[in-house]
């Protein structure tokens, strides 16, 4: 926007539109997720949406975008103490709640912490169309069934436009 001499200017008029953004987390975690199986992770709360992409009442699961564009993707889940087996994430586009469905668009997996509770993340750049959604499940092989953790730092999926 030119500025004309004389002219008042705010804040606001030359500060950049709202990033389009979401940051869902798990608020409930998941109980007992069952050994050698995925399992979708509901996201029960929001850190922030700006552009709503997320509904804490409908297919809570999802991050849906408005735009088309580059994305960054970030997924994280917690899982509670045990040292057996290995822990997964899986992220999907248009899965509509079935892991089976949609595309794969990231997937990670490492053995169980020995010492206390397994944190795992995995994060992309990914180009999605508008009305896309991702969301993640969970995998583990403990050998029982676990849980997975809840809290905004523990067990979250952030979806931030990044160029579109």
């Amino acid at each position: 926007m030119p500025i004309l001499a004389g002219q008042i200017v705010l804040a606001s008029d030359t500060a950049p539109p709202a990033a389009t953004r979401c940051r869902a987390y798990s608020s409930a975690g998941v109980p007992g997720t069952t050994n050698g199986a995925t399992t979708l992770v509901p996201l029960g709360a929001e850190t922030y949406d700006t552009a709503g992409m997320h509904s804490t009442v409908i297919n809570t699961s999802r991050i849906t975008v408005p735009v088309s564009g580059a994305y960054l993707i970030i997924a994280q889940i917690a899982w509670a103490t045990n040292a057996s087996g290995r822990r997964g994430i899986f992220v999907r586009k248009n899965a509509g709640g079935n892991g089976g469905a949609g595309t794969q668009i990231m997937v990670t997996s490492q053995a169980a912490s020995p010492m206390s509770g397994t944190t795992i993340s995995v994060q992309d750049v990914l180009e999605l169309a508008s009305g896309d959604h991702v969301e993640m499940w969970a995998y583990q092989s403990s050998g029982v069934a676990l849980d997975v953790s809840s809290g905004e730092t523990n067990t979250f999926l952030t979806v931030i436009l990044q160029a579109s």
